[in-house]
């Protein structure tokens, strides 16, 4: 989480500075009121206003028990949404977790692209880099919860700048799967049997786009999402 929580602190200095030598502080005055959309445009100044990402839809296919979770409650303010979306900062969270854990030693990235350096030292002001090459090309995510008694269940899919991106991002998927000791029962399934992320996954890529289910089985996979 605190990878996931300091993002804002990381390369929001970076992005106002940006627009502030550039433009001065009127611009940036402007920019309250319409913000960024996304984490990949405060990492990349240059997308603001220029490259919104797309709005993702995903259906639902859940079936023998599986349904989808709801938020219910009263709360003042805007209404909050029954789906989650990780965006660019999100996902390099997710790879980096695996690099900073203690699990075993492997890892998706090296610690070192992780950090902005000068020199042989994490730079003090903005230590850590959001923008990997495995998660450069995010073009927008949504996620869906699914329960059934006491279980969850999700479906998470992904659209990339372009097919190659989409497979890059499948393939790191895989290693950090790999990386939290999931070994293959299928194609493209995988089976954690020990460990925080005890679970069945399928990671699936069909052009631009990624759609990963995770399960407590491989017989649940089909359920959480059936096969159109």
């Amino acid at each position: 989480m605190y990878l996931l929580n300091y993002f804002p602190y990381a390369d929001g200095p970076e992005f106002v500075n940006y627009y502030q030598q550039r433009d001065g502080w009127s611009r940036v005055d402007e920019m309250f009121s319409q913000p960024p959309v996304s984490s990949e445009q405060v990492m990349t100044p240059t997308k603001y206003g220029s490259d919104a990402p797309t709005n993702v839809t995903l259906d639902d296919r859940a079936r023998n028990g599986w349904s989808r979770v709801h938020l219910t409650g009263q709360r003042s303010g805007p209404s909050r949404p029954d789906y989650a979306t990780l965006g660019q900062s999100g996902l390099t969270a997710m790879f980096a977790q695996a690099t900073f854990d203690s699990y075993n030693r492997s890892a998706v990235v090296p610690r070192r692209a992780i950090f902005n350096y000068d020199g042989n030292q994490p730079n003090r002001s903005d230590p850590l880099d959001y923008s990997l090459p495995i998660t450069n090309g995010w073009d927008g995510d949504r996620l869906h919860v699914y329960q059934k008694n006491n279980e969850t269940a999700y479906v998470w899919k992904v659209k990339w700048d372009s097919p190659k991106d989409a497979s890059q991002f499948a393939t790191a998927y895989r290693q950090l799967l790999s990386h939290w000791g999931a070994t293959t029962a299928g194609t493209d399934t995988w089976v954690i049997e020990n460990g925080p992320y005890a679970d069945a996954f399928s990671v699936r890529t069909s052009g631009s786009t990624v759609v990963i289910v995770n399960a407590p089985t491989t017989d649940d996979l089909g359920d959480v999402r059936r096969k159109a």
